[in-house]
């Protein structure tokens, strides 16, 4: 919310003249006689405290005359409750909770105090306002923030300033998180992103490099196999394959069926060597 009129927490009062405390605070008009009057004049709000300064009321009777006077003080973000005094004849209070200032209530005026609410206005004045939601302009440094930086981080590449100016422009900061996350591109971006983990967790690029080795080592020992007996080169190469690859997460290595596929033409290169090499065993 929006804050129309700041509180001037230098005011001073008499005991039990809350709600002419509270109008000097707020520098309203005095047109109401007791607070309840002001609640009930005024738009009232009864779900959590918002922040912003606001006047909050209570309800109570008086157990002398059993008027309904009520109680009307300020609340102040991150302060308290800012209040006319209790505990002496003139002067202000501060409490550091709604339920404080209700129980020193109750102390004066018996067991029957009730907190009601806050309220956006004060004897027809308006002090606070909510906020409607910016929408997104065509400035550079908007393109920059949602339609370059933020598309590449949901989607994977940058938009155009056409594509920007007709997704996002004029849409509020919600708006444009959902028209860039719930499309098709984003769902791709998030399944590789799921990949990339994987690939990380179970050490992919050192799976490559190994069985990179294991193909070189293969060559090598077909190099060396003239003067070697052709068994000998089968247990040779078949001793350097020994390593197999991996994925830990079986839904995700049913779908990154192309992601594998270097790894896999690596070892069935290294598989087809040695059917070679038993091909020529059973010719000789």
């Amino acid at each position: 919310m929006k804050q129309l009129v700041s509180p001037n927490l230098t005011v001073q009062g008499k005991a039990g003249w809350c709600l002419w405390v509270a109008q000097e605070v707020w520098g309203v008009p005095h047109l109401y006689a007791k607070a309840i009057d002001a609640w009930n004049a005024g738009n009232q709000r009864t779900d959590p405290l918002p922040d912003v300064a606001v006047p909050v009321y209570w309800t109570f009777f008086d157990r002398i005359d059993g008027v309904e006077y009520g109680h009307i003080a300020t609340y102040v973000p991150n302060r308290g409750i800012y209040s006319s005094p209790f505990n002496s004849s003139f002067g202000s209070e501060w409490y550091p909770t709604i339920q404080a200032l209700t129980e020193r209530v109750n102390q004066i005026a018996g067991a029957n105090c009730r907190y009601l609410g806050w309220s956006e206005t004060l004897s027809g004045v308006q002090l606070v306002i909510e906020e409607e939601d910016m929408t997104i302009p065509d400035a550079d440094n908007y393109y920059w923030r949602y339609g370059q930086k933020l598309a590449r981080q949901v989607r994977g590449r940058e938009l155009s300033r056409d594509e920007f100016r007709a997704a996002l422009v004029g849409k509020t900061d919600l708006n444009a998180v959902e028209i860039l996350s719930d499309d098709s591109e984003a769902d791709t971006m998030l399944h590789a992103q799921d990949v990339g983990v994987i690939a990380v967790q179970d050490n992919w690029e050192g799976q490559i490099e190994s069985l990179t080795k294991q193909l070189n080592d293969t060559k090598v020992a077909l190099q060396n196999a003239e003067n070697k007996p052709p068994v000998e080169v089968v247990k040779e190469v078949e001793k350097i394959i020994t390593k197999s690859v991996y994925i830990n997460d079986p839904i995700l290595a049913k779908n990154t069926q192309d992601t594998l596929t270097i790894v896999k033409s690596i070892k069935g290169m290294l598989i087809n060597f040695i059917g070679v090499v038993k091909n020529f065993i059973k010719k000789g």
